[in-house]
């Protein structure tokens, strides 16, 4: 990624969360994918999901896809993690599809590679 892209897309990033009213950005789900129970409700994480018994573990693994990334719009194939953000207008959680760069970017606010051609 050149510098001129690495701008482009921290560009794309902040207009997604201007766009999605959200105040931040984590991996992994709110809801169960296969039931729909909110997954956080008394404020802890157990290993499962209580009502249908879905593994937390395999409902937050990426999968492949070609559908472009909610976020930076990219339409690379590649992995999608779940992620999930915060609306404090509607007060809602929200949740995304998301590409690896993205949840990287919204982890730790920077690009590994980017941090790599700056040190050279």
């Amino acid at each position: 990624m050149t510098k001129a892209d690495y701008a482009k897309f921290e560009k794309r990033f902040a207009q997604f969360m201007v766009d999605a009213g959200i105040t931040n950005l984590s991996g992994g789900r709110i809801t169960c994918p296969e039931c729909g129970t909110w997954l956080h409700s008394n404020g802890c994480c157990d290993e499962k999901c209580p009502q249908c018994g879905m593994s937390y573990d395999s409902m937050n693994e990426p999968s492949f896809s070609w559908q472009s990334c909610d976020c930076c719009n990219s339409s690379l194939g590649g992995d999608r993690h779940p992620a999930s953000g915060y609306n404090p207008e509607t007060k809602e959680c929200m949740e995304f599809s998301i590409c690896a760069d993205c949840l990287y970017y919204a982890t730790y606010g920077t690009m590994m590679d980017m941090e790599e051609s700056a040190k050279q």
